[in-house]
């Protein structure tokens, strides 16, 4: 039995998530020799075993799951415990007449006794109904996703976008590509690599996220788990607790707190970072409408009117400004609809006098936009609004930006952002003469937003490595901005270069499908 199987049959022997009617007795008598004959892996299946088991029993040995604590525990009643399989094995075996172990001695060791044992309590009559446990709610840029692999408890490899699952009723798991795992049970997903987001049903536990550095035991809570390609795992708690096994200690995390598991072992505490991990898949509503809209289609004059369901909408009045006292400033262009705002990167930008969204209210700010091919040393803010202070570093604002050109970092240039509680931004390129439609959709967090990019209706892969803050947007300071388009809030030299058309903002978090919608003419 080559070892990814054998790993996988002791998994599944764990969870109670074998198809059908169980193994075939060639199968198990085969597992069986392994565990007999292979010490490192009886070390390996007591280990998880043992932690499962004091786990559901909210039971923690002093000091944590040492190798002497697990030697002392597997040496405990050895010779009652396999006379236990034994009998529960015969009697099992006039019940179902798959399950043929074979002879197991009393030599058996006391780790194999502690599996079957357990196993067998915890998967009769259970067989047949693990697998439609497992349900996808929602996909989000995944492309093909390989649903065979994800209901037989296959690996399976995400290369893009997000996907949404419900385990059992329970537990909901978020997973970011790229991203390798496994579905192993109901109630148990093995990440390999990337990032995975859980949350358990208030008044249930039990969610287990095993990675090649340890695993994370969920005892009621919110909390998100990454595995780099170097196989390093960390563990982000949001709410409750979680128990962190590296193999050899449990670590007991609770709310805000973080822990980083090196493959050689070593730790580190770390404070929890919502802002790296998608939360939620956003659902589509029809009922949405936008909270204020401009079409940019009077083609003349130097305001712009704002539609939508905002109370004040006379505010969101958009006027052409200048920053030249010889005149100039923001002029009417063909746009992807209508008309559109062209910027010239000196004289002008368009300002109204709404506050717009503030606190920490979920949004999407979607538009058209046209930049030139050329680098660009300044960021071209597209929408803006909030409170900020030069060079302070205070930001209680919210803008989508295109990035700069910058010595360390060439490769952001015309790269999508929105700063709104941290800094993300996407991969494409914006910069190349055409109009591309984007869209940023900001959802709260208690540690830290999370931001989703969009560019021309494609989910982007986002860079979330920033410093987390709440996404919490100030409107009523007296250093707070207005809406104004095709400025930087808190640099009056900084103005876009480009065209604008078609911009909407919604106080909800969009679906990538209403943000696809609004690309149709």
């Amino acid at each position: 039995m080559d070892k990814s199987r054998r790993d996988q049959f002791l998994a599944d022997w764990l969870e109670g998530s074998f198809a059908g009617d169980g193994p075939s007795e060639p199968e198990c008598d085969e597992f069986l020799n392994e565990l007999k004959s292979d010490p490192e892996f009886r070390r390996s299946a007591s280990r998880g075993l043992l932690v499962r088991r004091f786990l559901a029993q909210k039971q923690i040995p002093s000091g944590g799951f040492t190798e002497e604590v697990l030697e002392s525990l597997c040496a405990d009643s050895s010779e009652t415990l396999s006379t236990a399989v034994i009998t529960n094995l015969q009697e099992a075996r006039r019940k179902q007449q798959r399950l043929v172990w074979g002879s197991v001695g009393l030599a058996t060791t006391a780790v194999l006794a502690f599996v079957v044992l357990w196993v067998f309590d915890s998967t009769v009559g259970k067989r047949n109904s693990q697998r439609q446990g497992i349900r996808v709610i929602a996909a989000e840029g995944v492309g093909t996703l390989d649903t065979e692999a994800l209901r037989q408890g296959k690996p399976v490899q995400l290369r893009r976008g997000i996907l949404e699952l419900d385990l059992d009723g329970k537990a909901r798991v978020v997973i970011e590509a790229p991203a390798s795992f496994t579905v192993v049970s109901r109630l148990h997903v093995r990440l390999d690599e990337g990032r995975c987001f859980a949350e358990m049903k208030k008044g249930t536990s039990g969610l287990r996220i095993e990675t090649p550095s340890g695993d994370a035991f969920d005892l009621g809570t919110k909390f998100a788990v990454e595995v780099s390609s170097s196989k390093d795992m960390e563990v982000h708690v949001f709410d409750g607790t979680v128990e962190v096994s590296d193999g050899t200690d449990i670590t007991r995390l609770t709310e805000g707190q973080g822990i980083s598991v090196g493959d050689s072992g070593a730790l580190s505490r770390l404070s929890a970072d919502s802002s790296r991990f998608v939360p939620r898949v956003p659902r589509s509503d029809l009922k949405r409408q936008p909270l204020l809209y401009w079409s940019f289609d009077e083609g003349t004059g130097d305001t712009t009117n704002a539609t939508g369901r905002d109370p004040n909408l006379e505010l969101a009045t958009g006027t052409l400004m200048s920053a030249s006292p010889d005149g100039g400033g923001p002029t009417w262009v063909p746009g992807v609809v209508g008309a559109a705002l062209a910027f010239d990167g000196s004289s002008g930008w368009v300002n109204t006098r709404h506050p717009g969204i503030s606190g920490d209210q979920d949004r999407t700010i979607a538009c058209w936009v046209k930049l030139p091919d050329e680098r660009q040393t300044t960021v071209s803010t597209m929408v803006g609004w909030g409170m900020g202070k030069r060079n302070r570093g205070l930001e209680k604002a919210c803008f989508l930006e295109s990035a700069q050109s910058h010595p360390e970092h060439p490769e952001h240039c015309g790269r999508l952002r929105l700063v709104a509680g941290n800094r993300t931004m996407g991969t494409t390129n914006l910069r190349d003469g055409k109009w591309h439609h984007v869209a940023a959709v900001a959802m709260a967090g208690k540690h830290g937003s999370t931001i989703l990019l969009y560019v021309d209706g494609q989910l982007e892969t986002a860079d979330r490595n920033s410093e987390p803050t709440s996404l919490d947007t100030t409107t009523d300071h007296r250093l707070s901005e207005p809406i104004q388009f095709g400025r930087h809030l808190f640099a009056d030299r900084m103005l876009l270069r480009g065209a604008m058309d078609e911009v909407y903002i919604f106080g909800e978090a969009l679906s990538g499908d209403e943000i696809r919608q609004l690309i149709q003419p």
